[in-house]
């Protein structure tokens, strides 16, 4: 088992999931190689054999915590997956972590609903990572005066870099709780008084999510780092927008649905993004589609539909770019699923990531047009497509995931991209495929779209931001009766940033 586990850490998956397989031949009840497995099966992109992995640890450890949030993440990925299912998924995580109200929690805090709040950030992405194209701008232009601003960083000291000092420096306070046990980081957030304490990570990696269970602020809400629910009935909120989240989706979540103006989150490019070049069908003489997207999102009723689009139009060709390529097998599945479909590999270049930014995001200058993939579309992938002239076609589906793409699109005013079904987003990309004019004028303008757009309006989303935390200390403040601590209603509360 751990010769898999070494394996998969080294990018060799292929082998790691024969030696996992080996490991459980050997022993079946082993409940942690069930779940390597399954971690190593989602990363080749067999996301319905990782869901089932997953199931197995749990049935043989129930209490699995990495199996149960592991298992809930990779849902997002699967078509076969109803939103119900999904939500279930995401509780049974959280009744690991109930609240801790044992601990009587109380709060010396200033229930003046006007005065300076103190807002606390807690996140292991702290640093190069991409949560930081839309944590960045908010935290940069915070007003001082009416908020104090603490980020509760759980990376490791040694991984901190550039990216990171300006998050200090942006900050009134900066606190590592990397060393520091869940309770012992939400006695420290308490002692520090914070008003709303906004998790940042949900269910991705270096994610302190558990922090919340033990109630260490007044108000607690997630937001930006995982657009589902976090499970947990001590969370108060989920900050989100009426399009990744449409009314009457509410009861698929354990927190209120604080509803902002779309789309919830605001983009700051790479400042050294290489600048926009033609469209490549100029020069090349046929329409390259592209997608950088990571591999598990590449499901078979995914690469099905993209391969009936390469067919639609003979002479195309698909550019899959993702870090898993490095592994050939692996790469060589994708080929062969390709081919099933009747799509001949020499149609389709499979690029392995690379390591610098600029270089990714010259890669762009490959396609003409992305594909987003479903039911987890992109988020990141679209945003940098958009910026470096690519326009991007999404399919809405049946949960936030799948919904994240429709908010991006319709903030840079291309709603005709966000496709309602299949046969929608074959005639939206293959329109935008013979339309040269339409491709060319997206090409040179889509960066000074984005830039005029609320997708990038830094000044606004933080006034937009500041207005929800208002909103949900209001709240608070009017209904506490004493200050300890009460697990509020799921009342929705009023939309922020609606004029």
């Amino acid at each position: 088992m751990e010769l898999g586990y070494t394996l998969f850490a080294q990018g060799d998956l292929d082998l790691a999931v024969r030696s996992l397989r080996r490991a459980i031949q050997l022993d079946p009840a082993n409940a942690t190689a069930h779940y390597r497995l399954g971690v190593a099966l989602c990363e080749q992109g067999k996301v319905a054999d990782c869901i089932e992995c997953y199931r197995r640890a749990i049935l043989l450890k129930p209490n699995s915590e990495s199996a149960l949030m592991n298992r809930a993440f990779s849902m997002n990925y699967d078509a076969g997956s109803k939103p119900a299912e999904i939500f279930e998924a995401h509780r049974a995580w959280g009744a690991l972590h109930p609240p801790r109200e044992s601990i009587g929690r109380t709060y010396g805090n200033d229930r003046d609903p006007k005065r300076r709040l103190r807002i606390g950030y807690v996140s292991g992405d702290f640093c190069d990572h991409a949560a930081n194209y839309y944590f960045e701008p908010l935290l940069a232009r915070h007003n001082h005066r009416e908020f104090e601003v603490f980020c509760y960083s759980s990376l490791a000291e040694s991984a901190e870099d550039e990216i990171t000092a300006r998050t200090k420096a942006h900050a009134d306070r900066w606190i590592s709780i990397c060393h520091l046990g869940d309770q012992a980081a939400a006695d420290r957030i308490h002692d520090d008084r914070i008003d709303v304490l906004i998790d940042l990570g949900g269910y991705t990696t270096r994610s302190r999510l558990a922090v919340f269970a033990w109630r260490p602020a007044p108000v607690q809400a997630t937001w930006l780092g995982y657009a589902n629910t976090s499970g947990l009935t001590a969370m108060d909120y989920r900050i989100t927008d009426d399009i990744v989240d449409p009314k009457g989706t509410d009861h698929y979540n354990s927190e209120a649905l604080f509803r902002v103006r779309a789309p919830y989150l605001c983009y700051r490019p790479f400042p050294n993004a290489p600048s926009v070049c033609a469209p490549p069908v100029l020069k090349a003489g046929h329409v390259t589609f592209g997608s950088f997207n990571n591999l598990p999102k590449l499901t078979p009723e995914v690469i099905g539909l993209w391969a009936r689009l390469l067919r639609l139009i003979p002479d195309s060709r698909l550019v899959i770019k993702t870090v898993q390529m490095r592994d050939g097998p692996t790469a060589d599945g994708v080929r062969a699923q390709f081919a099933s479909h009747g799509i001949q590999a020499d149609r389709i270049d499979l690029l392995p990531w690379r390591v610098w930014t600029v270089h990714h995001l010259a890669r762009y200058g490959l396609i003409d047009i992305a594909l987003d993939p479903f039911p987890y579309t992109g988020v990141t992938t679209t945003c940098e497509a958009l910026w470096m002239g690519v326009p991007v076609v999404s399919l809405r589906g049946d949960r936030p995931t799948s919904r994240v793409g429709a908010s991006l699109l319709s903030a840079v005013g291309l709603p005709d991209l966000v496709a309602e079904d299949h046969e929608s987003y074959l005639r939206a990309a293959t329109g935008l495929a013979h339309d040269l004019t339409r491709l060319k004028e997206l090409r040179s303008g889509l960066r000074e779209r984005m830039q005029a757009s609320p997708l990038c309006d830094e000044a606004g989303f933080a006034r937009v931001m500041e207005r929800a935390y208002r909103r949900m200390w209001q709240v608070w403040c009017n209904v506490k009766t004493d200050q300890t601590v009460v697990i509020p209603s799921r009342a929705l509360p009023a939309a922020a940033g609606r004029g």
